[in-house]
């Protein structure tokens, strides 16, 4: 791999994808030669016997050769810390955009990946996935590319960000939290609530309540019951009793006492102490490779007692709102 990266004053420009030229000449040159030693095997190191009408093979190769082109092009993707305009800007070969404000970053983090490699997270979708500014770095042999990176790039770009004398100090409680104007919470008797997310259950609680319905009509009206009929009362019946017990789950935060409490049909089941809360646990969920939502959870445990439980507050499909889901989190048991 060339270098990845140059920096110029205050400018930091990083070629993440840097290595695909590599692969593209690589596979250039495998369609260049494959045809030449499949015919000097052919030909038995006899060149005599090679005439020019055998070139017509590399017609059929051409299209491969074509598709290498994009790997070329994405290598001339870069991403820019620019101090000056105090932005972030992504330049390929056909266009520049400004990504976010330097002020806008929440920090680089290093992740796996197809092997590891850093990834730029905004200050408001600061639990995505991200925009990967670095090559990956997989196994020792690209151990001297990482030592690069974490020594030599890393800590300009963080010169840059605090490089800011008008940057507003972040973290103060927003006005509009002592009003009790809150996105994700409403006032309880007790202390706050988590407000319900029960209406993407409706679809399935109106299905289930009306094969339940139907299959205990059958279930009464029909005098020669089949195990089929049984089984069309019992299973739709069983699904709607887990499921309404998902629907009626209340997350209640009792400042007072100084604990959150998990309601049921109404009843309180599980109750964690908020003297025992140890931080928050951001999953994201994967299904077969597919994205399948990321959840905000609470993770509670004694002193000294590697045991710890866990209790999830909510599942977000997309990232960006848990920052503003976990602000007004910490504010509610009083961490803010």
């Amino acid at each position: 791999m060339g270098r990845f990266y140059s920096i110029d004053n205050d400018k930091v420009t990083v070629r993440p994808l840097l290595f695909l030229n590599s692969v593209g000449i690589a596979l250039l040159l495998f369609f260049l030669i494959m045809p030449l030693v499949t015919w000097m095997i052919m030909l038995k190191g006899d060149i005599a016997q090679f005439e020019i009408k055998d070139l017509a093979v590399y017609l059929i190769i051409l299209p491969l050769m074509l598709a290498c082109i994009p790997l070329f092009i994405l290598s001339r993707k870069r991403v820019i810390f620019d101090g000056g305009s105090r932005s972030v800007v992504i330049a390929t070969v056909f266009r520049r955009r400004i990504l976010m404000g330097l002020d806008d970053i929440a920090e680089i983090t290093l992740q796996p990946a197809l092997g590891l490699a850093y990834y730029l997270k905004h200050k408001g979708d600061r639990y995505g996935k991200g925009i990967r500014v670095s090559p990956f770095f997989t196994g020792s042999k690209h151990n001297k590319e990482r030592q690069l990176f974490e020594q030599e790039v890393l800590p300009v770009i963080s010169g840059l960000i605090r490089n800011n004398p008008a940057a507003k100090i972040a973290g103060s409680i927003p006005e509009h939290f002592n009003t009790g104007a809150l996105s994700y919470y409403r006032k309880h008797f007790d202390g706050y609530s988590l407000k319900p997310s029960a209406r993407k259950y409706m679809p399935g609680l109106i299905v289930l309540g009306l094969l339940a319905v139907f299959g205990w009509y059958r279930f009464i009206t029909t005098s020669a019951l089949s195990a089929t009929d049984k089984q069309l009362a019992y299973i739709p019946s069983f699904l709607l009793l887990i499921l309404a017990a998902v629907c009626t789950k209340r997350i209640v935060f009792d400042k007072a006492g100084q604990k959150v409490k998990v309601y049921r049909f109404g009843v309180a089941l599980t109750t964690y102490s908020l003297d025992d809360f140890k931080g928050f646990n951001i999953v994201r969920k994967t299904h077969n490779g597919v994205y399948n939502g990321t959840d905000v959870r609470m993770t509670f445990g004694k002193d000294g007692n590697r045991r710890t439980r866990e209790l999830t507050l909510e599942d977000f499909n997309k990232t960006t709102p848990i920052e503003s889901f976990l602000r007004e989190t910490e504010f509610v048991i009083g961490r803010q």
